[in-house]
């Protein structure tokens, strides 16, 4: 067998000429296209990873935001509930309050209108009592209750404290009232009883005042007598007064 070292050096020469052409012309540019495309895919890796990066953190906000807003809702829940609770004891307190004065109000009313009550019944009794005692004396002979009157009015004119007698003596004046005129005798008796308890008969003026009733009143300046008919029925009112107090 024979070798063509020519032959053989030529198919080199082509061998090495085709393969500058291909890495000249194909596997460069291949190469390229591939790194181009590998660039690309990383590319959209990458971008696909950010995304997938900004969704999760995305959706950690979410999360968070979520939480927040439940936490905030439960807050305001409570607010109001306590809110509820005190806007409910403020009602209720001033209910209470209100309720209150109304009963004071109408306890007051009620006192007021049984005093107004108390008050007419014993002005009532007062007027019936004068009126009996009106009739009663209508049915004695006139005078005729003058004596009891004119002892009980003599015993107090000797009973009375010497500081009382002392300033009797000192009045310029004495009013003697009775319901009618006083006979001669009853006056000086008056004037008996005066002189015992004095020593003295200081000036008498006597007249006559139909609303005494029956008895006998002395007015003086520092001192006041009454033994009468008008004085019993006014300490009769006052009683009945008091007692319905």
């Amino acid at each position: 067998m024979r070798i063509d070292w020519w032959t053989l050096a030529l198919q080199a020469v082509n061998f090495l000429v085709l393969l500058w052409l291909l890495k000249r012309f194909l596997y460069g540019p291949v190469t390229e296209i591939v790194r181009r495309r590998q660039a690309a895919a990383q590319k959209l890796l990458d971008d696909a990873a950010r995304v997938r990066r900004d969704a999760e953190s995305e959706r950690a906000d979410i999360a968070k935001t979520r939480q927040e807003l439940t936490r905030e809702c439960d807050k305001l829940l409570a607010a109001a509930r306590a809110d509820a609770q005190s806007a409910k004891k403020a009602i209720l307190a001033h209910a209470g309050e209100e309720a209150e004065k109304l009963q004071r109000a109408a306890r007051d009313e009620l006192a007021r209108a049984s005093a107004t009550r108390r008050r007419a019944d014993a002005t009532h009794a007062e007027e019936l009592a004068v009126a009996i005692a009106g009739k009663l004396l209508s049915r004695l002979k006139p005078g005729g209750e003058m004596d009891a009157f004119l002892d009980g009015f003599c015993a107090e004119l000797t009973a009375l404290p010497s500081s009382a007698k002392a300033a009797l003596k000192d009045d310029a004046a004495i009013e003697i009232a009775t319901a009618g005129p006083l006979p001669p005798a009853a006056r000086k008796r008056i004037e008996d009883a005066l002189h015992t308890a004095l020593g003295m008969v200081p000036p008498l003026h006597f007249h006559t005042d139909p609303a005494v009733i029956g008895g006998i009143e002395l007015t003086a300046e520092n001192i006041v007598l009454r033994n009468s008919w008008r004085e019993d029925l006014n300490r009769i009112a006052e009683e009945l007064a008091r007692d319905g107090d």
